[in-house]
This record gives structure tokens, C-alpha cells and sequence, in this order.
């Protein structure tokens, strides 16, 4: 089965696929055909700059753990 998602997918429910199948690449596809890809590096780094964002708002540093959101024995070492 291969996974794709479209360009409306949420953020969270794409890094719920990286950490549910440990996928590398997700192709995204609009009207049916393949338009493009997300890796999972760049998934992490707009995370990373949007929790930065937060944080500085909040003068408040905020870490971001999306192992934490799959089970225990789902998650590689």
C-alpha cells in the first residue's frame, strides 16, 4: 500500500505517517497526479520553526518530542 497525501493534509496527521510507517518520502498529490514530495527532515525542520516561533513569542523554550506520540514499541531506537 502506498501512502500519499494531498496538499490540505495537516502537518500533524503527516508526521503521524513518518512515525507510523518510518517512511523517508510521502508523495503529495493534487487532482490525482503526483506533485511533489515531503521529507521527513522537512516535515521536522517546519516544525521546528514553528515551535521556535511559539517559543519566542512565549519567552518560553518549547521542545517537540514526535516520538512521543506512537506507542513505546512502535518507535525505532
Amino acid at each position: 500500500h502506498i501512502f500519499s497525501v494531498t496538499e490540505d493534509t495537516d502537518l500533524m496527521t503527516i508526521a503521524n505517517i513518518f512515525i507510523e510507517h518510518n517512511f523517508r518520502r510521502i508523495p503529495v498529490i493534487r487532482d490525482g497526479k503526483l506533485a511533489g514530495q515531503i521529507r521527513r527532515r522537512e516535515l521536522l525542520n517546519k516544525l521546528s520553526e514553528i515551535f521556535k516561533h511559539v517559543a519566542d513569542k512565549s519567552n518560553e523554550t518549547v521542545h517537540l518530542y514526535l516520538s512521543a506520540v506512537a506507542d513505546a514499541d512502535k518507535v525505532p531506537l
